[in-house]
């Protein structure tokens, strides 16, 4: 009888674990970035209108702005790309990246940096 009873309990357990591990409960954020639900440190590219490819990296300012949430219940900031421009007082916009970090949720802080001039 204590087989079945360990078996009730362990088959639950054994799927959900199974599920985890496997590509259903892989979680995916926002522009398609991986979110870890322990960890999420990722940065990547955002779309803007136009690029002008001739410009040199380093003759670029860079802008940021940051939102950040707290405990999945209070979240405040302006990550926003007109914010980030306004930072670096950019009016020519040539391109944009984010960078999200997160620790299990409870705290999560986006940054969008602008490049221009």
């Amino acid at each position: 009888m204590k087989a079945k009873k360990d078996t009730f309990f362990l088959a639950p357990l054994m799927l959900a674990l199974f599920l985890l591990m496997s590509g259903c409960a892989a979680f995916t954020g926002v522009r398609g970035v991986p979110r870890g639900t322990i960890l999420t440190d990722v940065q990547g590219p955002q779309s803007t209108q136009s690029f002008e490819m001739s410009v040199q990296a380093g003759e670029l300012k860079k802008g940021t702005s940051t939102a950040e949430g707290y405990l999945g219940l209070v979240a405040q900031g302006d990550a926003s790309i007109q914010a980030a421009a306004r930072d670096a007082e950019i009016s020519d916009i040539h391109h944009v990246d984010f960078k999200t970090r997160s620790i299990l949720g409870l705290y999560v802080k986006h940054t969008t940096v602008v490049y221009g001039r």
